[in-house]
C-alpha cells in the first residue's frame, strides 16, 4: 500500500512511523505533507514534501491509496487526519510486531504503536479497566518498565 503521511519532521514522529514501516515493510511511504512551508519542496528521508496537508491531491496523483498522521500530538492528529478520509484514502493502523495488543483492546483507524498496552496508568495492577479503547488519532509510546 502506498502512503501519504502528514507531518516531516525528521526528528519528531515521522522518524518513528518510518522505522515501525521499515519493520513491517507492509507500506512503501510516497510522499510527506506538511504544514511548514520551509520543509515543502524538499527531500525528508528521501521522501518529497509535496506541500501543505490541503495539497493532498498531489499524494493521490502520484499513487497514494493510504495515509496516516505522523505528528505528535493528538489534537494535531485528529485535525490533519480530514484530509487523508475527505481524499477518501484509507486512514491505516501501525502496530510493532512485537507490541502485545490485548484481546479486549479496541484500535480506532490512525493508530500508530511501537507499543500498545490495555492501561498505561494500570499496568500490572489489579485496577487495570478490562477493556480499553485507543482511540483514533492516538500514538502509543514505548514504556520502560522494571519487573522484578
Amino acid at each position: 500500500m502506498k502512503l501519504v503521511l502528514i507531518g516531516a519532521r525528521k526528528d519528531g514522529q515521522a522518524q518513528l512511523v518510518l522505522d515501525l514501516l521499515s519493520i513491517n515493510g507492509s507500506h512503501e511511504v510516497v510522499a510527506f505533507l506538511d504544514e511548514t512551508p520551509l520543509l515543502w519542496n524538499t527531500m525528508v528521508h528521501n521522501i518529497p514534501v509535496l506541500g501543505p496537508p490541503a495539497a493532498i491531491d498531489k499524494a493521490v496523483a502520484i499513487g497514494a491509496t493510504a495515509g496516516l498522521v505522523s505528528i505528535g500530538s493528538g489534537a494535531a492528529r485528529e485535525r490533519l487526519g480530514a484530509p487523508i478520509v475527505a481524499a477518501g484514502l484509507e486512514l491505516v493502523t501501525l502496530v510493532h510486531p512485537r507490541a502485545y495488543v490485548a484481546p479486549s483492546a479496541t484500535l480506532g483507524r490512525g493508530v500508530s504503536s511501537a507499543v500498545v498496552h490495555e492501561s498505561a496508568a494500570g499496568l500490572f495492577s489489579d485496577s487495570a479497566p478490562s477493556f480499553s479503547r485507543v482511540s483514533p488519532w492516538a500514538t502509543m509510546r514505548w514504556w520502560a518498565l522494571a519487573v522484578s
